[in-house]
């Protein structure tokens, strides 16, 4: 005969099975772990400080658009952004325009560096055999000028003008007009004996 006891099947110890162990009683002595309540999440504030990030991209003392500081507030306050999540998008979006104005200026000066080397063939081409004469002769009226006005042969570099077939057929043509012999510094140091009035300019740092 069996004496079937319920109190021995009460007091069964409690075993943490697959499915039943994330709901099994704590044991004798244990107690339930408590949960840290969560932090307070940070609210987005009424305006957001760019000044940071602005300073930090484009010095000390860039300005940010009143126009464009609004847009990007009234946009980072429909994202519910905080300040620290503002400041980083605004640097990202700074760092994007500065390096992309670069690139942009960068273009533009060496499109008009190879525009300017073009002048130089175009004017070898037109010339022809009176190239090394119509340059010696343009080259006597450059350092006459720029004895007369000083920085005149660095403009001529600057703007590229020293290239242009007019102005070298111009300048040959006021050689006479000095009262030098037109071939006087065609190998001297004023002349070039190259093809350009400025063999010797430095485009990089154009």
């Amino acid at each position: 005969m069996f004496d079937f006891d319920l109190q021995r099947f009460a007091e069964a110890p409690v075993v943490d099975t697959t499915l039943g162990g994330s709901e099994a009683a704590p044991a004798a002595g244990e107690t339930e772990p408590t949960t840290e309540p969560a932090p307070a999440a940070e609210t987005a504030p009424e305006t957001y400080d760019y000044s940071g990030a602005l300073h930090e991209i484009f010095g000390d003392n860039a300005e940010m658009d009143d126009n464009v500081s609004t847009q990007l507030t009234d946009l980072l306050h429909g994202l519910g952004a905080t300040q620290d999540q503002a400041a980083a998008a605004a640097r990202f979006g700074m760092t994007y325009a500065r390096d992309a104005a670069q690139a942009a200026a960068q273009q533009v000066q060496d499109d008009y560096v190879q525009e300017i080397k073009g002048w130089g063939e175009t004017a070898r081409q037109e010339l022809g055999g009176k190239f090394d004469e119509t340059v010696a002769a343009a080259c006597t009226t450059r350092n006459y000028l720029e004895q007369k006005v000083p920085g005149f042969t660095k403009m001529l570099n600057q703007t590229g003008a020293g290239n242009h077939v007019a102005m070298i057929k111009a300048m040959a043509l006021m050689a006479s007009l000095v009262g030098e012999d037109p071939g006087h510094n065609a190998g001297g140091a004023g002349g070039i004996g190259g093809g350009s009035l400025y063999d010797h300019t430095d485009f990089s740092k154009y």
